[in-house]
């Protein structure tokens, strides 16, 4: 309730179909971490909302335009010939619904090619997302790593 008070969201809550706004709220996830994947910065720029922040595992925070400008061929390796790209996977996600928006955690696995082989590193990703304006949009994404 804090986080829906900084933002300035309206209280009670009602949605309009919860589990429906969940699982569209999800696919929009879902289709950011694929076009973040292939550096297509075009879906990417469709996807997240203009006030959209981003909190690295780091705590680095970065703007809508800083994300979308690091998400380039050269930063992903697509431009070499041979380049594997990395994998990611969702599970055990949980939704929230208040009105116009979805609060979605989620456990965000990336299978990445390092040195010595494949690697897997997994995070608690926390992402934000309204519907203002009759799309699913990402205003806030903050990852944790999970340290196992």
């Amino acid at each position: 309730l804090l986080l829906a008070a900084a933002l300035g969201w309206s209280l009670p809550v009602k949605a309009a179909n919860p589990v429906l706004d969940a699982e569209r709220a999800e696919m929009a996830v879902r289709s950011f971490i694929a076009a973040q994947l292939s550096c297509d910065q075009g879906a990417m720029a469709e996807l997240l909302a203009p006030d959209y922040l981003d909190v690295s595992p780091l705590g680095r925070v970065d703007n809508r335009q800083d994300v979308i400008h690091f998400y380039n061929e050269a930063s992903c390796g697509n431009s070499t010939p041979g380049a594997i790209v990395p994998e990611a996977e969702l599970g055990d996600a949980r939704a929230m619904v208040v009105d116009e928006h979805v609060v979605l955690v989620t456990k965000l696995t990336l299978t990445m090619q390092g040195a010595n082989g494949r690697r897997k590193s997994s995070m608690r990703a926390t992402y934000v997302l309204d519907s203002g304006n009759g799309n699913w949009r990402i205003r806030l994404a903050q990852l944790t790593p999970i340290l196992e």
